[in-house]
């Protein structure tokens, strides 16, 4: 159902308010700005994802327009607040490649972001005991199971011989 000019013209303008609010770190003014905008245009991906305030406006905005960089992006902010690591590489991933098809110059802040999520990711399986950062990797697949086994010896051979020996002697999975 397209929607009248009139009604899209006052849904730009608020959407320009809450730009303007968002600039001056007005966030909950700006968000019931573009809250107004959805209300007045529910078709425009666009005014989701400068909502943003929940997982649902990113997956709403994407389903509206699967190839929204900005979407993606903002999606796996979300995800990374909920510490849903992988989920957020994978978007900034898809992110990345979509700005690249579109020749979207976004600088460093997509590659940046990835490498924040990748720290963030570690770091969580860094804080685990040892045994559960085998479990985490392993999904009762053998070749997971073998892959992560892999990617710990190897971590570990690097920090501590100790722990990748413990690993390779001590955790074998049937193949």
């Amino acid at each position: 159902m397209a929607s009248s000019p009139e009604k899209s013209s006052t849904a730009q303008e608020l959407k320009e308010q809450g730009n303007r609010l968002f600039l001056c770190r007005k966030y909950q003014e700006a968000a019931t700005c573009y809250s107004k905008t959805i209300n007045r245009n529910p078709s425009v991906a666009v005014y989701y994802t400068n909502r943003t305030l929940s997982l649902a406006d990113c997956k709403h905005a994407l389903e509206l327009d699967p190839h929204s960089v900005k979407a993606h992006f903002f999606l796996c902010q979300c995800h990374l607040e909920l510490e849903n690591y992988n989920e957020a590489i994978g978007n900034l991933q898809r992110a990345y490649n979509l700005a690249k098809e579109q020749r979207l110059n976004f600088g460093d802040d997509i590659p940046s972001a990835l490498r924040v999520a990748k720290k963030k990711r570690w770091n969580s399986i860094e804080e685990k005991p040892e045994k559960e950062r085998v479990r985490l990797c392993d999904d009762n697949s053998n070749t997971l199971t073998l892959l992560s086994l892999c990617h710990f010896s190897t971590t570990f051979s690097v920090r501590e011989p100790s722990r990748a020996t413990y690993l390779t002697t001590h955790y074998r999975p049937e193949v």
